[in-house]
């Protein structure tokens, strides 16, 4: 992997490591202090913040392999003092967001205005911590290079609508996952669990969670097995088939057992240090994080062996 393309994803993983982190500073206080009136209400919500940075994040891995070869000719640019202040924007958009949420809770806007402020202030955010990383005369050079990349956009509204959708189905694997998650604990802890039409809800020493949507990893299945088949149909003359069969497999298997890793690691937590770290900030963020290691991982180990080898290398 040639430079450029190299320092590129590297960029893009601190991207991603500063959404995360920013959203856990900001969000961890609410959830571990219950503070009611800075939370998301129907209006503030608007979209899952996790789920459009989850199909941002795949919709920009699949545009990099895409247009690899012109992110291989564009040379990055030093970093320079504009990145802190952008920096400074971006967190300062974000705090003007848990205001607008404020003023909703508060009854002090309507939701109209909610929604539209929410839209704009988190867009203006995202822009301004894209800046802080990669510096905007590279991102400016980098659009004008990407052909067709007018069609990222609604690549990724398209995709975030169609995982919403796929989320609807989640009680099937939230059960599985449930029954799997008791036969594992049952021998080192008393443990309930209890069907209802909320989903599967587990009792652990006193410590009670509710299998729901975020929890049936859905969502990773599904764009993991979508990346699968946008790589195919990137790629397909210089993959092999049966390998990339197998990979896909496998990798879905993979992805079923890195969230039931999860939900273990959410429940010991929970069992025994922080219930609010549990259900709060650690529920939101590790299965996030853990999937992208995952994927990224995965994804660096079986390309060597899905790829056809052209010039003694792969792809």
């Amino acid at each position: 992997m040639k430079q450029n393309l190299k320092l590129f994803f590297i960029k893009a993983g601190i991207l991603s490591a500063l959404f995360l982190i920013v959203r856990a500073v900001f969000q961890f206080p609410i959830e571990y202090y219950g503070l009611e009136y800075l939370k998301q209400n129907t209006a503030s919500r608007v979209i899952s913040k996790i789920d459009m940075l989850k199909v941002i994040v795949f919709v920009g891995i699949l545009a990099s392999l895409y247009y690899r070869k012109t992110i291989e000719k564009i040379n990055h640019v030093p970093f320079e003092k504009n990145q802190i202040i952008a920096l400074f924007y971006g967190l300062l958009s974000i705090c003007t967001y848990y205001l607008v949420r404020y003023m909703s809770n508060m009854d002090l806007i309507g939701n109209f205005l909610t929604v539209v402020l929410t839209i704009i202030i988190l867009t203006l955010a995202a822009i301004y911590l894209a800046i802080s990383v990669y510096n905007i005369k590279y991102l400016i050079k980098l659009q004008s290079k990407l052909k067709r990349s007018i069609l990222i956009l609604p690549g990724i509204l398209i995709l975030y609508v169609a995982l919403e959708f796929f989320q609807s189905k989640w009680l099937f694997f939230s059960k599985y996952i449930s029954v799997t998650l008791f036969h594992i604990l049952r021998n080192f802890y008393q443990v309930y669990l209890f069907q209802s039409d909320l989903g599967p809800q587990m009792w652990i020493n006193g410590f009670a969670v509710l299998i729901g949507p975020p929890c049936s990893g859905i969502d990773s299945l599904f764009l993991f097995f979508a990346f699968f088949l946008g790589l195919f149909a990137l790629d397909h003359k210089k993959i092999k088939t049966i390998k990339y069969l197998v990979a896909l497999v496998i990798g879905l298997a993979g992805v079923i057992l890195v969230n039931i890793l999860r939900l273990l690691l959410l429940l010991l937590v929970g069992v025994h240090g922080s219930p609010e770290l549990a259900v709060g900030l650690f529920h939101t963020n590790a299965g996030w994080v853990l999937f992208v290691l995952y994927f990224i991982c995965y994804y660096v180990i079986i390309r060597k062996f899905i790829y056809k080898k052209t010039r003694g290398k792969t792809t």
